[in-house]
């Protein structure tokens, strides 16, 4: 059975994990440019959001660059993978914000799968890392 999108008529952060909403509740409109209809009202951050998302990633980034590079891969993959199983869904919300016709939104989609998997395969040749198995042991490849 085919999920029926339900764009979210309040729009939060995303800021450590998990929805955020400015203290002052300043909020801005975000338009269907196709239609001019209003399609949910986004939180509007200031400073202190800037600095509490900057500071997230700023700690996320301390733990992910410490994952081996084949960890990373899949971890990519596996969102590639729920990209896929939800396509026609993402498709309609680029349709929607982008006032874009669903058969470019849907090529759009398909066009990120398919860095998302070159990534995920092809990405440690990138990087210079060759290894295909690794060990198990922490700190030996």
């Amino acid at each position: 059975m085919k999920k029926v999108l339900k764009y979210p008529e309040k729009i939060p952060h995303w800021i450590k994990n998990k929805e955020t909403f400015c203290g002052d509740s300043k909020f801005f409109n975000k338009y269907n440019p196709a239609t001019g209809m209003v399609l949910a009202s986004v939180a509007a951050g200031g400073k202190k959001e800037v600095d509490n998302a900057l500071a997230a990633a700023e700690k996320a980034f301390a733990g992910w660059s410490q994952i081996h590079v084949s960890k990373r891969a899949e971890i990519l993959g596996k969102a590639t993978s729920l990209i896929h199983e939800r396509k026609g869904e993402l498709a309609e919300i680029v349709a929607l914000e982008s006032g874009k016709p669903r058969k470019i939104s849907i090529g759009e989609v398909e066009s990120a799968i398919k860095c998302g998997k070159f990534f995920a395969e092809d990405g440690a040749k990138l990087f210079g890392t060759k290894e295909i198995l690794t060990s198990a042991v922490p700190g030996r490849k």
